[in-house]
C-alpha cells in the first residue's frame, strides 16, 4: 500500500485565495464607500423610525467582513513567505469574510446594547460622524480578529450563564 502523500506547499492555491480576496474586498470597499457617503442622515430621536438601522446593520457587517479580508491578507503573505500554504488552510480564507461579518455585527449589538462597553464621551450619540466610525472601527477589529473575538464571547457566555452545580460539582 502506497503511503499518503504528505501535504505539500501550494503557491497556485495561495495566488487564488489572493486574488478571491482582493476581488472581495474591494466590492467590500466599493459598497461601504457608496452606503457611507449616500446613507439617509442618521436621525435616532425616539421617535424616528428611519432606515438608519438598516444601514448601520450593514455597515457594520461590511467593516467585519473587510477586517477579515485583511486578516486573509496577512496569512496568505505570511503563508506564501514562509512556503507552507497547504490546500487544508483553503477553507478558513474562503469563510473568514463571512466570519468577519457576522463577528462585526455581533461585536456592533454587545457594544450598542451595553454588554460591552467603551469609553465614549457621552454627548456622542449614534448619528454622528465620530460614534459611527467608532462602531466602524470595532467591527473591523472583530472581523480581522475573529477567532479571538469568538474565544472572548465563548468567555463571556460562560461568566453570564455559568451554571452552579447544586452540590458544588460533586458528581
Amino acid at each position: 500500500m502506497a503511503e499518503p502523500k504528505l501535504e505539500q506547499h501550494s503557491p497556485v492555491l495561495a495566488r487564488s485565495m489572493a486574488k478571491f480576496t482582493v476581488v472581495t474586498a474591494a466590492i467590500l470597499v466599493a459598497v461601504f464607500i457608496y452606503l457611507y457617503s449616500g446613507a439617509p442622515p442618521f436621525d435616532v430621536s425616539a421617535d424616528s423610525s428611519g432606515p438608519w438601522r438598516g444601514v448601520m446593520v450593514l455597515l457594520m457587517l461590511l467593516a467585519g467582513a473587510i477586517g477579515g479580508c485583511l486578516y486573509n491578507f496577512r496569512g496568505i503573505t505570511k503563508h506564501i513567505t514562509q512556503q507552507d500554504f497547504y490546500p487544508r488552510y483553503e477553507i478558513s480564507y474562503l469563510i473568514r469574510p463571512v466570519s468577519g461579518a457576522l463577528c462585526g455585527l455581533f461585536v456592533f449589538v454587545l457594544v450598542y446594547g451595553g454588554v460591552l462597553t467603551l469609553s465614549v464621551p457621552s454627548h456622542e450619540t449614534l448619528p454622528t460622524m465620530r460614534a459611527v466610525m467608532l462602531y466602524v472601527a470595532i467591527s473591523l477589529l472583530a472581523g480581522y480578529g475573529s477567532h479571538e473575538f469568538l474565544h472572548k464571547v465563548k468567555d463571556l457566555n460562560k461568566a453570564i450563564f455559568a451554571v452552579q452545580d447544586e452540590d458544588n460539582g460533586k458528581n
